[in-house]
């Protein structure tokens, strides 16, 4: 069915986690980056983010919002643009993409601590057996740092937390221990069953780093599926934790 040759783009793998209706509500509304497409989601949502299909840390990731004025700003790294016409905005973020092909996504007002964004990288494994089981194998949260609208560690100069630490301080409505019980099962619901679709699709995947996000009413929202995530922030949590990770995959 899925040989190794299937493109691994964030636009693929969209398109078939959001083709399970248990998933589908917990998906933001992504479409191939046009002017069309821009301004149809930016009608919808007031914000969005503009992100390359390929690739991954954080990079070429711009939010869009249309202001109160009615002016289009878009923010870049630390940068802001304010345009009045969608053509020039639309200009800029071509620019900015150097000809890379982008999706444009609702974007999702993750809830904060301390004023920054947060959202969870989890773990997600199965021994290298046919008959192997997906698992949870660990979780932790990836603060923005001051300023920034993506998460990556190292591009917002951001921070990790453990995961239960980042939800305790969080400024997520109604933040009570059985309500952050009741929220992180959810978060583990949705990665196994979106690990389990994707290997129907991608065979040869054991492990994948879900970046889950939480907004700050509690909703749970799958943002992006990793193939290849990056195992030392583990490392940079607990040692115990990143060689967990490592030696199930072994």
């Amino acid at each position: 069915m899925a040989k190794r040759g299937r493109s691994k783009s964030k636009w693929n793998k969209y398109r078939i986690v959001r083709s399970v209706s248990s998933l589908r509500s917990h998906i933001p509304k992504s479409k191939p980056y046009s002017k069309a497409n821009l301004k149809s989601l930016l009608a919808r949502y007031g914000r969005v983010i503009v992100k390359p299909v390929h690739g991954s840390g954080g990079k070429g990731v711009m939010r869009v919002r249309r202001s109160s004025s009615g002016r289009i700003e878009i923010r870049y790294k630390r940068k802001k643009k304010s345009y009045w016409s969608r053509a020039a905005a639309n200009r800029y973020i071509r620019r900015k993409s150097r000809g890379k092909e982008m999706i444009v996504q609702r974007y999702i007002r993750l809830a904060q601590v301390r004023g920054c964004p947060f959202d969870l990288r989890v773990m997600v494994q199965r021994k290298r057996t046919s008959s192997s089981r997906w698992k949870v194998t660990g979780s932790l949260a990836k603060v923005a740092g001051k300023g920034y609208i993506i998460t990556n560690i190292r591009r917002s100069h951001g921070k990790v937390l453990k995961t239960s630490a980042a939800l305790r301080r969080s400024n997520l409505k109604g933040n009570t221990a059985p309500r952050r019980s009741r929220i992180l099962k959810e978060v583990d619901r949705i990665s196994l069953v979106s690990a389990r679709t994707l290997s129907r699709f991608y065979r040869y995947i054991h492990t994948v780093g879900m970046d889950i996000g939480i907004d700050r009413h509690g909703k749970v929202w799958l943002i992006e599926a990793n193939f290849t995530p990056d195992l030392t922030l583990f490392r940079k949590l607990s040692k115990k934790a990143y060689r967990n990770i490592v030696n199930y995959r072994k």
